[in-house]
């Protein structure tokens, strides 16, 4: 009976108040007879993910659908949003590797893969550029929504809300400038010719400690403000009662994310098959593509596609809720 009540209380509330009673009686009477209750609760857990991805059997009421769609578009989003920096930072990993034997003078060239690569890049910059501007059109409609919903203190806060993740990309990249004008510049290298150690020469010494502890500073303090500053403001989503309209904007905006994240998933495992094609060398004068990420490059490439999937769920559940909303809307106008 413990598994079944946990069951239960995966449902959603509407669901619990219409039936939770009548399940949880009736796993009582077939406890009662001696039947086993662990597939009962294997099966009430399978139709809480129903009910919460379907939302079949949700009555009529207006202030259910809107919530259900608010929680939808949140989900099509805000994850999307979060992992945005990850996904440049795949792109930025991916690197120029020369390959040219010892006195060798021949022109630096591709291959057909290297070609390939280089033109995949390019396209998947351009799909990542525009999944930036889709998320940031996203985040200015719920901000401009929720402003005109709120009031008072409640403005203040949506401000607050709106300008911390930007406030902290826009520092990361001062103190990544910073760190770049205080790191050490390489002039030249001489090697000993009686102890065969190579000396390094500097043109600038700057400050290695201070320029490490703001390059990495800015980094953490850059991503981190960023997905809690996303995370923050999606979280006011489910909360406030925003209007139609901006509930089937951002119902639209949810189905573009989706599918802007599985084109990027889509691109990036097709990026990386085509460097694996390079091969591991090449002859004197080639130039192939290779990935810092190195063993790191599955488990991220998991966590995307994780993303990818959670962005196409919450952004059929949000059409598919807008569109039951704009009925009930419409049946309530007329």
């Amino acid at each position: 009976m413990r598994a079944v009540r946990r069951s239960l209380a995966c449902y959603p509330l509407w669901w619990r108040e219409r039936y939770g009673a009548e399940q949880e009686e009736l796993a009582e009477d077939l406890a009662a007879e001696g039947r086993p209750l662990w597939p009962i609760a294997a099966s009430l857990l399978a139709g809480s993910v129903r009910a919460r991805l379907s939302g079949s059997g949700m009555p009529p009421v207006a202030e259910l659908w809107s919530g259900r769609t608010r929680t939808s578009v949140a989900i099509g989003t805000v994850p999307a949003a979060v992992v945005l920096p990850l996904e440049f930072a795949f792109l930025a990993s991916v690197t120029e590797h020369g390959w040219s034997g010892p006195g060798s003078t021949a022109a630096i060239t591709l291959s057909g893969a290297g070609s390939a690569t280089h033109w995949e890049l390019t396209a998947l910059s351009v799909v990542w550029l525009l999944c930036a501007v889709n998320l940031l059109v996203a985040g200015s409609h719920f901000v401009v929504a929720l402003w005109a919903v709120a009031s008072g203190v409640g403005r203040v806060k949506v401000a607050a809300l709106a300008v911390a993740p930007l406030a902290a990309v826009l520092v990361c990249l001062s103190m990544l400038h910073f760190s770049s004008a205080l790191s050490p510049v390489v002039s030249g290298e001489e090697r000993n010719l009686i102890t065969g150690a190579t000396h390094v020469f500097y043109a600038g010494r700057g400050h290695p400690l201070a320029a490490a502890a703001l390059r990495w500073g800015g980094w953490f303090l850059g991503v981190g403000g960023w997905a809690v500053g996303v995370l923050a403001l999606g979280r006011e989503a489910p909360r406030c009662d925003l209007p139609f309209g901006a509930l089937w904007i951002g119902a639209s905006n949810a189905r573009t994310t989706a599918l802007g994240q599985g084109g990027l998933v889509v691109g990036f495992i097709v990026l990386e098959a085509t460097m694996a094609l390079q091969g591991s060398g090449g002859p004197s004068g080639s130039l192939r593509y290779v990935s810092r990420l190195g063993p790191w490059t599955i488990p991220v490439l998991v966590m995307l596609g994780c993303v990818a999937a959670l962005s196409f769920i919450g952004a059929t559940c949000a059409r598919r809720a807008s569109v039951e909303l704009r009925t009930l809307s419409s049946q309530s106008s007329s």
